[in-house]
């Protein structure tokens, strides 16, 4: 049932990319360790996969609030995430979107040289960037804002913040957190609740249910060879002890998982 659920919001998910200017966020909610993050990364690589070399296209930017306390730290955040795929296609599609993007976001020296990406500096204004549209930049500006609960912006400023990419800059912005820790987070004082930004912002609500079968596979392939195959052998009996916790968290489940490898690799090491 978990899976079948999961697989129906990555159905919406992909629809929800699609869109050209949705004008509103959808929200990944759920206990802490039931795969929220792990189940969002899965989705950014199916996204990612661009073989196409002679294009720019924008990939998913995650940023995970967890410690950030201010809205500067959030955007430095997404600057850096935007850095790395900005400069990925080469200079000669760096100097061009340098040039296009220069006067609504960069500040840069390009000397014309023609030496590698190392001649190229710049300082990212990843908001104005996102927010004019540009040419030379295909595909879907998909902003994902994780930990939500735990970030240490004011709650009313951070969600201030976050409504700007989904009002004003045509990006599609997915929320993840625990909803019920976000609400512990209000300031009675505040003028905007969570509660309100949900209904003005947020179209769609789903909840992330623990998916122990696809997730442990990941997990064990994680592990090295010798140790992989007798976790693969035992899949059901480790699923079995999982559910007979009754903890339904996967990251304790990987824990776990790689405290096993290490202590096997302890003993069968040569002394």
């Amino acid at each position: 049932m978990n899976i079948v659920m999961n697989r129906k919001i990555v159905t919406f998910l992909n629809e929800y990319a699609e869109i050209p200017d949705p004008q509103y966020a959808i929200m990944l909610r759920g206990a802490w360790g039931c795969g929220k993050t792990f189940f969002i990364r899965q989705w950014m690589e199916q996204l990612k996969n661009n073989k196409d070399a002679d294009k720019l296209k924008w990939q998913p930017i995650y940023v995970s609030l967890y410690g950030l306390t201010s809205t500067l730290q959030i955007t430095e955040q997404i600057n850096k995430e935007m850095s790395p795929w900005l400069y990925s296609k080469g200079m000669k599609l760096a100097k061009n979107i340098l040039k296009v993007a220069s006067k609504v976001a960069l500040k840069y020296d390009i000397d014309g040289d023609g030496k590698d990406e190392g001649s190229v500096t710049c300082n990212l204004d990843s908001i104005l960037l996102l927010k004019e549209d540009n040419s030379e930049i295909q595909g879907n500006k998909i902003l994902i804002f994780d930990d939500l609960e735990r970030c240490g912006v004011k709650l009313e400023t951070l969600l201030g913040y976050i409504n700007y990419f989904s009002e004003h800059c045509k990006c599609k912005v997915i929320i993840i957190g625990d909803e019920n820790k976000i609400s512990e987070k209000e300031d009675e004082k505040s003028n905007l609740k969570f509660k309100d930004f949900k209904e003005k912002t947020i179209g769609r609500t789903f909840e992330i249910r623990v998916n122990i079968k696809e997730t442990l596979d990941f997990f064990i392939s994680e592990i090295s060879a010798n140790n992989r195959n007798l976790l693969s052998e035992n899949k059901e009996l480790v699923i079995n002890i999982f559910h007979a916790s009754k903890f339904n968290n996967l990251r304790v489940l990987r824990q776990c998982l790689n405290d096993y490898h290490r202590i096997c690799l302890l003993y069968t090491s040569p002394s």
